[in-house]
């Protein structure tokens, strides 16, 4: 897919290699151009681009791409650019949270509040504008080496439960999920407080409750 990517953005990126993937799209290096700016280039996962779902998610993808770009906060990532089937953002260097659980199980108290401080207010400051993250995991949050938090994925977790039923998954991470997300599909900015306190609590303890 990255040569027709690549076709896809030619004269504005250039598509340098693949990042990963996770539950809503795939992640590719990228370079724009002509600024030189290593950036990564988010595009939908072709199992959700079906014909019964395409027209949907497509429309949904770029509507919450162009909610995310909205948020300038230094504890989001930045969005540069978006696009009908795919979106840029600023290339992180770190470890996601995700990582630092793995390799060291918990974190004391003042760190832990370090570094779930930036991503409180970032949460606040996208409610104030409307905006809902719905999936905050430790997944979700990058350290850059200058250990501040970046909070990731801004608003592109949420599809509708039809297109989730069409494809015969469950999306979404429900150890770290608010009940109303489950069992209603609904997603507020309560919501995206209880997922941040799930956070801390494998931060503190090791373990997710």
């Amino acid at each position: 897919y990255a040569e027709e990517l690549q076709a896809m953005l030619a004269g504005h990126y250039v598509v340098e290699g693949f990042l990963g993937q996770g539950g809503m799209g795939a992640v590719y290096k990228g370079l724009q151009l002509p600024l030189k700016r290593p950036v990564a280039i988010k595009i939908p996962r072709s199992e959700w681009l079906t014909p019964d779902t395409r027209a949907e998610y497509l429309a949904r993808f770029q509507r919450e791409a162009q909610a995310a770009s909205r948020l300038a906060h230094p504890d989001v990532v930045t969005v540069f650019d978006v696009g009908e089937d795919y979106f840029v953002m600023e290339l992180l260097e770190g470890a996601t949270l995700q990582a630092l659980l793995r390799d060291r199980v918990r974190f004391e108290v003042a760190e832990a509040v370090r570094l779930l401080r930036p991503i409180a207010e970032a949460l606040d400051f996208a409610r104030t504008r409307g905006v809902v993250h719905r999936d905050v995991k430790p997944g979700n949050i990058m350290v850059v080496p200058s250990g501040r938090p970046k909070l990731m994925d801004f608003g592109v977790a949420h599809i509708p439960a039809a297109v989730i039923t069409a494809a015969g998954q469950f999306f979404g991470s429900p150890s770290y999920m608010a009940p109303e997300q489950i069992l209603e599909s609904g997603a507020t900015p309560a919501a995206d407080l209880f997922s941040l306190a799930v956070v801390a609590y494998e931060m503190l303890t090791g373990q997710r409750p």
